[in-house]
């Protein structure tokens, strides 16, 4: 049965639309093929194949990234299996490790935050403002076993993120490469000192 959640690719004049199964539609009901991961589809860069990934990903608004870095995306199945395009299954990552804002040399967008650069300090700024944000540092909590310590700021995500973005997390997503179970996994530093967020040290 197919889930009728259906959403129209943005930028194809309602020509196409998508599930929230991982399934491909022209406008009027009728299934694209999916072959190998691929789509062939009229879209943004002209008439040829499309990672259907990312087609699913923009078709629910996951991509807010300027629609012409959508083909440096790299879309992952969390659950290993190919054929599972339910968007609940999709992540991404940049083809070339990392992106650099345009606007701002030496920044880059951070995965899952794409209204926010960082660069290689762990200086986040609002791209769109230019405007640097502060870090605030977690106090110790006994009762949620929080050692304490990191810095953290209170970002919107990109849709059904967390808020709470920290320093040593984005610095990773950035500088380092990750795999589609990035959400399960933690990043440690190397000396054991929260909030030593040098590259080297996580």
């Amino acid at each position: 049965m197919i889930n009728e959640n259906l959403r129209y690719l943005p930028y194809s004049s309602r020509r196409y639309k998508a599930n929230s199964d991982g399934k491909i539609f022209h406008s009027d009901g009728t299934p694209i093929a999916i072959d190998n991961g691929l789509v062939r589809l009229d879209w943004i860069d002209g008439s040829r194949l499309y990672w259907a990934g990312t087609v699913i990903l923009a078709a629910f608004g996951k991509l807010e990234l300027p629609d012409h870095l959508w083909s440096e995306v790299e879309p992952m199945v969390v659950d290993g299996d190919a054929s599972n395009l339910s968007i609940n299954n999709l992540l991404y990552r940049f083809r070339g490790g990392r992106i650099e804002v345009e606007t701002h040399p030496g920044f880059y967008y951070v995965p899952f935050y794409s209204k926010y650069g960082i660069n290689a300090e762990g200086v986040l700024i609002n791209i769109e403002t230019g405007k640097e944000r502060v870090w605030s540092i977690l106090p110790p909590s006994e009762k949620r076993a929080w050692t304490g310590g990191y810095a953290y700021a209170k970002v919107p995500p990109n849709p059904d993120g967390s808020t709470s973005l920290f320093r040593h997390r984005a610095l990773c997503l950035v500088f380092r490469s990750y795999p589609p179970s990035v959400m399960k996994m933690v990043v440690n530093h190397r000396n054991g000192i929260p909030g030593d967020d040098r590259l080297d040290n996580i």
